[in-house]
């Protein structure tokens, strides 16, 4: 949000905003839900006013393009294509400084994109956001969600802050109905991995029988080594899926370049955008060749996990 909004009413301000672009995609025939935001306050806080900085919403993958033409309708600038994470999500933003991410998927996911938006959907409930209605997701989808979140943004106060929330507060049965909607969406290992960055955390992937992690993408991203998992995530793409995710990252939109503070001066005028690419290539290659020594050291792991016991 804007920096000159008073913190303690940016989640009002962010509800109404939240309220309207929800508005907007029902009159465009997209239905959606708001997966963190509103649903956090209320299934982790008991409705006590938190603090979220944008508005994460999933939409069906039949209705992507729809969603996209609203928000554009709106006035919301794509800002990048997260390489980083699969295309789990893409980031928009408005002059007002209000920031969207439409969402394919919850990060750390395998299933179907379709097959995970029927699941979330059937496990969604209406609740009032702001000045309209939305839905969100029930309690036990909630506290999987906040799970993953910390596998996937483990270096975010806030959002272990919600996952120590989330383990202090929830009893055995709803975790294990959490475990469950991470099963069903594919997520196990990544569930694993955000519960286990608590200690309390750890206990209960004990108690629920949860082993530790074995994929190399999925311990790297908790582990907070994000441009190793880059690259344990492009090894477990098809050929065509990472080389068009390749071209993507070494590709950008010019929009996408004005939103790095190491490209926003170069990519702003047209004498100087070839310039904003050599940056940026040569940012992301240093980045991921620092990256090579744990993302090997993980590959090593990985296999040995998957070793026959002797």
């Amino acid at each position: 949000m804007n920096p000159v909004v008073d913190p303690r009413q940016q989640p009002a301000l962010l509800d109404l905003a939240a309220a309207r672009v929800v508005r907007k995609l029902a009159d465009a025939g997209v239905e959606s839900i708001l997966l963190k935001g509103p649903a956090t306050r209320r299934n982790l806080y008991g409705g006590d006013d938190r603090a979220y900085a944008d508005i994460d919403l999933l939409v069906a993958p039949a209705a992507w393009p729809a969603a996209v033409r609203t928000l554009a309708q709106l006035g919301f600038i794509g800002l990048d294509v997260r390489f980083a994470d699969g295309y789990h999500a893409l980031a928009y933003r408005n002059t007002k400084g209000v920031s969207v991410d439409l969402h394919r998927r919850v990060p750390g996911t395998r299933a179907d994109d379709a097959d995970g938006w029927t699941l979330l959907f059937d496990r969604s409930e209406a609740a009032v956001v702001g000045s309209g209605r939305a839905r969100i997701p029930d309690r036990a989808t909630t506290f999987a969600i906040v799970t993953l979140h910390a596998a996937h943004d483990p270096k975010a106060p806030k959002v272990l802050a919600d996952l120590a929330r989330a383990v202090s507060v929830a009893d055995r049965d709803l975790w294990r109905e959490a475990l469950d909607v991470a099963d069903q969406l594919g997520a196990r290992e990544a569930f694993s991995a955000g519960l286990r960055l608590h200690p309390g955390g750890a206990r209960l992937c004990d108690e629920l029988g949860l082993a530790p992690p074995t994929r190399a993408s999925v311990r790297l991203q908790a582990d907070g080594s994000f441009h190793a998992a880059v690259l344990a995530r492009a090894r477990e793409m098809s050929a065509g899926a990472r080389l068009a995710a390749l071209l993507r990252m070494a590709f950008p939109t010019r929009d996408e370049l004005l939103t790095q503070p190491w490209t926003n001066s170069m990519a702003a005028r047209r004498a100087t955008l070839p310039l904003a690419f050599v940056v940026r290539w040569f940012y992301a290659g240093s980045r991921l060749a620092a990256a090579a020594g744990p993302y090997r050291r993980a590959r090593r792991a990985e296999r040995a996990s998957r070793r026959p016991s002797p």
